[in-house]
């Protein structure tokens, strides 16, 4: 007796690789698509586009009729798109009375000068490259600033004194052009943001004017908060506890003091009162 094979579908996993493509396909043009560029670029039919786009949740239909466009559904969803260049790191209030340090070096595009002053006791690390790195990169950064400073400086510095002084953040869209005018410039009291025409396409960056913790960067890229400012209040508040907490060990320590010099002064009062000094 013949048996029949059972067939396999493979409907479920021929639209799964196709929602895949469309959703390259989509973010990689972040101004929006219409259903018939996205068949050229994926070589899906555009019925079969149009009856995917309602099931992708990620995908939504924009006010211009026909475009779709991600939805951005987190402020730091996309934060490893991120990259950066032109960065100082600094560490202050160092116990440092050497001789001033500054040791430049090259690993192929990236540039760093490493600056550590008896006289301010602080240490800089600027780093300068001719691409932009990637964000995730920061804790290399930082990691590498302490190495060199422990090699002067015996004494064991976590990444929560490290600040970032300066970085400009930028991401790059490679489908976007601006014609006409090259570049868009908005200043604010603690940020620079620009938009600026490159070679392949447009620049978005952001420039912070005021520190940053390189905690909190670190803390993004770990997906442990959504909000930058909320996090820098908390780091805020943690460094008042530490410093409360400081001020009360040393309050401890000079009440043991004087608990401990309290008895000689009172038998040397004692020994006044009696005639004997």
């Amino acid at each position: 007796m013949k048996r029949n094979k059972l067939k396999v579908s493979t409907k479920t996993i021929n639209n799964q690789e196709k929602i895949r493509k469309v959703v390259e396909v989509i973010k990689e043009h972040p101004e929006g698509i219409f259903p018939k560029m996205i068949g050229v670029y994926t070589g899906i039919n555009v019925n079969t586009i149009k009856s995917l786009l309602p099931k992708i949740p990620e995908i939504k239909r924009g006010e211009v009729r026909g475009l779709y466009y991600l939805v951005d559904n987190s402020k730091y969803d996309d934060i490893f798109d991120w990259n950066f260049h032109n960065t100082i790191l600094s560490v202050e209030n160092l116990n440092y009375q050497g001789e001033t340090i500054n040791e430049t070096d090259s690993f192929g595009f990236v540039n760093y000068e490493f600056i550590l002053s008896p006289r301010s006791k602080k240490a800089t690390l600027r780093i300068s490259t001719e691409y932009p790195i990637n964000i995730s990169s920061i804790c290399c950064c930082s990691s590498l600033f302490l190495m060199l400073i422990e090699k002067y400086v015996p004494l064991k510095i976590g990444i929560e004194k490290v600040l970032i002084s300066s970085v400009e953040l930028n991401k790059d869209y490679k489908n976007l052009r601006l014609d006409g005018v090259k570049c868009i410039t908005f200043e604010s009291l603690i940020t620079q943001f620009k938009v600026y025409q490159k070679k392949q396409g447009v620049r978005v960056e952001h420039k912070l004017k005021i520190p940053i913790q390189a905690e909190t960067i670190l803390a993004m890229l770990k997906g442990s908060v959504l909000n930058i400012e909320a996090y820098d209040e908390i780091i805020s508040l943690k460094n008042q506890q530490e410093s409360l907490i400081n001020c009360s060990k040393n309050q401890q320590k000079l009440l043991g003091t004087i608990l401990d010099r309290l008895p000689l002064k009172i038998k040397e009062n004692e020994q006044k009162d009696n005639g004997i000094i």
